[in-house]
């Protein structure tokens, strides 16, 4: 995997996501000219964290990083740390 294929680009527009990068969208409303399109909900950052997890599964064998923060068991520990730490927040 190199930085110019599929799957990192697939990464990258994940983690722009979870940064909130923001998206203008033309309004149908004729009070607003624009509308900000992205969304920063920690339940669709929450989900975002799950598709780039999903996304280095898929990689198999080509991503074993020696770094453990970033080893799979490590981030699917940091999503369900807060996935139950979203969930409960009433």
């Amino acid at each position: 995997m190199n930085k110019n294929s599929q799957q990192a680009k697939d990464v990258t527009q994940l983690i722009i996501k979870i940064r909130g990068a923001k998206t203008k969208a033309i309004s149908k409303n004729a009070d607003t000219t624009t509308i900000s399109s992205y969304e920063k909900s920690y339940g669709s950052q929450l989900q975002n964290f799950q598709d780039i997890i999903t996304l280095l599964i898929s990689f198999g064998t080509n991503y074993e990083p020696s770094n453990t923060a970033i080893k799979i068991s490590q981030l699917q520990a940091t999503y369900q740390d807060a996935l139950a730490k979203s969930n409960g927040v009433t």
